[in-house]
């Protein structure tokens, strides 16, 4: 076989072989107690919403990377309220669809990588890079968010936030952070660690991951990442996320860098 012949085999075979690695990877990516969410697959696909205001406020993208080939690059500019969604945004969902919102009582191990670009303006009101939103309205249960020139992990009941840890914003550098949560509406029986570049930032505290309905019956809550922030802010912000993975198991999360 020789000529056009051999060219349209050859075609055919690559893209054989391209798309038996994408579900390959696609597999990998969940495995019953891990998903990775770490944009490999080259796309968006890991996730099961996006929520921007223009395609190019939400993609991925080559560089920079804090591991594998990809990352995702997040920009939100005055008045980018994404349709069938309320607030200024780019972000994407996980843990959404198929059965897979933490229940009460589970364990979940979080990992990810920010990077806030040289540029990032510094303003002092409230910006939320990671969140474990409660179905519903209202403010999550648990959420990271930037203030001034602070990084913030924060959560509790609507009416009675607390700040768990406070640390510097470091512009242009990726920052590293693990997170450890039991979900639970009971504040004996809900916790939180965090990790932060590979030191252990806020110890195990137990206090109320989850809000209960007006049954009573506990909300479940699902992960969101990118950049949601206050409408008052004006200037063009971007940052970046990469090495998302959630897991049951802590081995399955915890790198080399994290004790």
């Amino acid at each position: 076989m020789s000529g056009p012949a051999t060219s349209v085999a050859l075609i055919a075979f690559i893209a054989a072989v391209a798309a038996s690695l994408l579900i390959a990877a696609r597999d990998e990516a969940s495995d019953g107690s891990t998903t990775r969410l770490d944009f490999e697959t080259g796309d968006l696909s890991q996730y099961d919403m996006v929520q921007r205001a223009a395609p190019n406020r939400l993609r991925v993208v080559t560089h920079p990377a804090r591991q594998g080939r990809y990352a995702a690059r997040f920009e939100v500019r005055a008045g980018d309220v994404p349709k069938s969604t309320t607030g200024t945004r780019a972000e994407l969902i996980a843990e959404y669809d198929n059965g897979r919102k933490p229940e009460a009582g589970d364990q979940r191990w979080y990992r990810w990588s920010t990077l806030f670009t040289r540029r990032y303006p510094l303003v002092d009101r409230w910006q939320t890079f990671v969140q474990w939103k409660n179905d519903g309205p209202g403010s999550p249960p648990l959420a990271m968010t930037v203030q001034g020139s602070q990084i913030r992990l924060s959560g509790g009941q609507q009416d009675g936030f607390h700040i768990f840890w406070r640390g510097r914003i470091r512009r242009g550098r990726w920052h590293d952070f693990v997170a450890h949560v039991v979900w639970s509406p009971d504040p004996e029986t809900g916790l939180v660690e965090l990790w932060h570049n590979g030191r252990r930032v806020v110890p195990a505290t137990h206090v109320a991951t989850m809000y209960l309905s007006a049954e009573g019956l506990p909300i479940a809550n699902y992960l969101k990442i990118g950049l949601y922030r206050h409408s008052a802010i004006r200037r063009r912000q971007v940052l970046y996320h990469d090495d998302v993975i959630v897991s049951a198991r802590r081995q399955a999360v915890v790198p080399d860098r994290t004790p």
